[in-house]
């Protein structure tokens, strides 16, 4: 209802891709909260075999196929909105999205039967879609980086530089994070010794914060760039910011979690899966010392990304434009774009 209320106008007059594009945006919205609703078919006294079928639902197919489904309308629809792509490609991206991120998400969540008694042949079945559905949406981002290298040669002024770049990193991470590293650990025999191990962390802090934080963070910027003067608008301390959240996760990923999820993999591979998960591994000095230097990325990600960030946002919230868009009234007209 809150996102509808905010386009209805629009799709109650106009019948074209952009509002094509807007449904298949209301209609995510909706889906990421029905998709929650897995989480209400088991509790106390489930058997754990169907606990952990319904709770595989909320945890990967969520993600998995909601998530990304929700994140390609997300990402379509700004690109579009910053002059990056066209209604109609977008849509064709997002259509082609939608429609092999259900058919991978549904199969791709099967590589965790095997840990609650399914067949072994889940897991090879499981591996290989679930790494198929990143492909589109970097095809998508790629394309808008295109246009906007296009705009700089012509030297054009485009304001929704740093949205657009945060876009960017949540493709990347999308890619990098969910797609290889998912991959990678989905692969038959490296998951039967590496499941639940940092590994696991490895690919989920990627994927999530990787992905939707940054895309979090390229909405909260995109909408407030269009509230903001210009004139106070700083790139400067959104650089900062972008570096210090995205250098940070790569620091802490790669050097952290990375190495530790690979020693915990081997243990469980050459000494028993019930040794590398043991309180005595995580005792070892390389994984006590790794554990006190995350303190270092971790340090990086809150005061060089998140406090710049905030500080932005605090020192251009009393500088709001004031409202010209009356009730009813088109945006996009008012501004001369045509969609």
């Amino acid at each position: 209802m809150i996102v509808y209320r905010a386009v209805g106008n629009h799709l109650k007059a106009h019948k074209d891709e952009f509002s094509a594009l807007i449904w298949f945006y209301v209609f995510s919205a909706v889906l990421v909260v029905a998709f929650f609703g897995f989480g209400l078919f088991y509790g106390k006294g489930s058997h754990l075999t169907m606990a952990d079928y319904w709770r595989w639902f909320v945890v990967h197919l969520w993600v998995e196929s909601i998530f990304e489904f929700f994140g390609i309308a997300v990402i379509a629809m700004l690109m579009v909105a910053m002059g990056l792509a066209t209604a109609k490609n977008a849509l064709r991206v997002a259509y082609f999205t939608a429609a092999l991120t259900f058919i991978s998400g549904i199969v791709g969540t099967a590589h965790h039967y095997y840990w609650y008694g399914g067949a072994a042949f889940w897991i090879g079945w499981g591996a290989i879609f679930s790494s198929m559905e990143p492909v589109p949406l970097i095809t998508l981002v790629v394309r808008g980086l295109m246009e906007y290298q296009e705009i700089q040669k012509q030297g054009k002024e485009f304001s929704y530089k740093w949205p657009m770049y945060f876009l960017v990193a949540a493709s990347f991470w999308n890619f990098l994070g969910a797609g290889i590293f998912g991959f990678l650990i989905n692969l038959p025999i490296i998951n039967f010794y590496e499941h639940g191990t940092y590994l696991t962390m490895h690919h989920g802090h990627t994927a999530m914060f990787g992905t939707y934080g940054m895309l979090s963070v390229a909405l909260l910027l995109f909408s407030w760039r269009g509230l903001v003067d210009k004139a106070h608008w700083n790139d400067g301390i959104l650089k900062l910011s972008f570096w210090g959240l995205n250098g940070g996760l790569f620091i802490m990923a790669f050097t952290t979690l990375l190495p530790v999820g690979a020693l915990q993999t081997w243990i469980a591979f050459k000494e028993g899966y019930w040794v590398a998960r043991s309180a005595d591994f995580f005792e070892r000095g390389f994984v006590v010392f790794l554990g006190t230097y995350r303190a270092l990325p971790d340090t990086i990600i809150i005061v060089l990304g998140v406090l710049p960030l905030a500080y932005f946002l605090i020192r251009t919230f009393p500088h709001l434009k004031a409202a010209k868009i009356k009730d009813g009234e088109s945006v996009w007209e008012r501004l001369g774009i045509e969609l």
